[in-house]
């Protein structure tokens, strides 16, 4: 009986060690302050010796500087970085990503990039944290970014899926999206844009959601005029996000041609807690 007893142990003891070593362990990560730029989030980044205020976009995969942050950049770029491939840190960690000049990012924000406080050189796109984990906090003004690209999916139970999805316009842009949020019990597919200062904007008919019309209200979305509907809770991953959050129609026929999303989420809901995402596997969820 007693050796009976003592195999059990030992099987026990063998399965919890297998358990844990199945465990997905965190990766290491630095902590870099995460500013307000006239109430978007923005971080500084050097380029060589050269430092930018940079926008964190998450609705574009292509990062841009403006045309004055590409003569900042260029003032001390390494003469073997060609083309539009650059080079760049965010505190200790160094990446690279695809910078372009953009001319337009203007027409996405609330005023001009150059009349921001403090004023901004362009914007980081989702794809410059490629392969890493990147935890947006808001609240907390700070990001944490993890020192090495990820080996393996580091997400843990209860992740909402991350997506590269059309964004319809018509240059074929491509966007995030996300599909764990759900405004009352329906569930979105959402934009995520750290740009947008609202909470919740759908650009279509969504069953379930109150659709007919609104009352008009000021601002836009990416140029398109805005209404109110109505006031829902909001959940990510089944957890509650916010009690009543605005629910925002987009009134005009936003890039409907060939998109893959129904609703955008912005900084209203990402503001209410920390954020994380594994880029690498494609994977969102709430940072406790």
């Amino acid at each position: 009986m007693l050796k009976r007893a003592r195999i059990i142990l030992l099987v026990t003891g063998l399965c919890l060690t297998e358990i844990a070593c199945r465990q997905v362990r965190p990766p290491e990560t630095v902590k870099i302050p995460l500013q307000s730029c006239s109430g978007l989030p923005c971080i500084d980044a050097s380029f060589g010796q050269t430092q930018l205020k940079l926008l964190i976009n998450l609705a574009d995969q292509t990062s841009c500087l403006t045309p004055v942050g590409i003569v900042k950049a260029d003032a001390q770029r390494p003469r073997n970085e060609l083309g539009k491939v650059r080079r760049f840190k965010l505190g200790p960690v160094e990446l690279n990503d695809l910078f372009v000049m953009d001319e337009t990012l203007n027409e996405v924000l609330p005023k001009p990039a150059d009349t921001l406080t403090p004023a901004v050189d362009g914007c980081l796109s989702y794809n410059a944290f490629t392969d890493r984990l990147l935890v947006l906090n808001i609240p907390g003004h700070v990001i944490e970014l993890s020192v090495a690209p990820l080996a393996a999916p580091i997400c843990p139970a209860n992740c909402g899926q991350l997506r590269d999805s059309r964004a319809g316009d018509n240059e074929g842009g491509v966007t995030l999206t996300a599909d764990g949020f759900t405004a009352g019990n329906i569930p979105l597919r959402a934009r995520l844009d750290t740009l947008f200062q609202g909470s919740i904007a759908i650009l279509g008919p969504i069953q379930g959601l109150k659709t007919q019309a609104g009352r008009a209200i000021e601002g836009s979305y990416r140029r398109s005029r805005l209404s109110y509907l109505e006031a829902v809770p909001v959940y990510f991953g089944g957890k509650p996000v916010a009690n009543s959050a605005p629910v925002l129609r987009v009134d005009d026929a936003f890039a409907s041609v060939g998109r893959q999303y129904d609703s955008v989420v912005g900084l209203s809901i990402l503001s209410a807690g920390a954020y994380a995402f594994d880029l690498r596997s494609m994977k969102m969820w709430r940072y406790e």
